[in-house]
Order: C-alpha cells, then sequence, then structure tokens
C-alpha cells in the first residue's frame, strides 16, 4: 500500500488551491506539508508493482516538507502571515524512509526544482 502526500504537478491544479484552503480550514500558513511531483508517484507505482513493497505501507515523499507560504508563492500567490503558533508542527509530513529502503527516490526533489524546471 502506498501513503500519498500532496500530490502536484504537471498542469493540475493542486497548488493553485491552497490560499482558500488556508482560509476556508484556518491552517496556519507556517504549516508544512510532505510533497511528492505527479511523475515521481507514477514511478512509485510503478516499484511497488514489482512487489517490493508487498504488505508493507510505504509513504512516499520527496526530500522537503514545504509551508504552504510556498506552495502559495510558486503559483504567484501570497497568503496573509500570522503570529500564531503551529499548533502541530508535524502533522501534514510522513516519513519516507521505508520508501527510500525499498528504492524510491523522487527525481523532483523539492517544489523548488518542479518551479525552477517549470513542471508545476
Amino acid at each position: 500500500m502506498l501513503r500519498l502526500p500532496f500530490v502536484y504537478g504537471d498542469g493540475d491544479e493542486h497548488l493553485s488551491t491552497i490560499p482558500a484552503i488556508v482560509e476556508r480550514m484556518k491552517w496556519h500558513p507556517a504549516q508544512t506539508f510532505s510533497l511528492a511531483h505527479q511523475r515521481d508517484v507514477a514511478r512509485a507505482f510503478e516499484l511497488a508493482l514489482t512487489g517490493v513493497a508487498d504488505g508493507r505501507i510505504v509513504n512516499i515523499a520527496d526530500d522537503a516538507p514545504t509551508t504552504l507560504y510556498d506552495m502559495a508563492r510558486a503559483v504567484g500567490v501570497t497568503v496573509e502571515s500570522t503570529a500564531q503558533p503551529l499548533n502541530n508542527p508535524w502533522w501534514g509530513r510522513v516519513d519516507g524512509t521505508l520508501g527510500r529502503t525499498l528504492g524510491f527516490i523522487p527525481t523532483i526533489i523539492t517544489l523548488n526544482q518542479a518551479v525552477r524546471e517549470s513542471i508545476l
């Protein structure tokens, strides 16, 4: 079983919904989330089809949890900041260690890479 993080890329509109989600859900804009680009999610499924993950729950994620601020900025939008502390700074993150030991290595290692390569 693959457990996916926030998935984005290749023309979908997930990132463009971030400002509205932050407002509607009252999420802290500095909250971080584990991400994975669609291309790497496809690679993870290809790896899983080899049977290497059979009987396991495998988290898939890139190399750097990303703030909601940065997700919004990636699509040219600014979200309002707050001085409130984060209630649970680890919520939204997954540990991708098992996936790495099974052979999953993301090719899009950060959202910043995706922005530089124009593959949002």
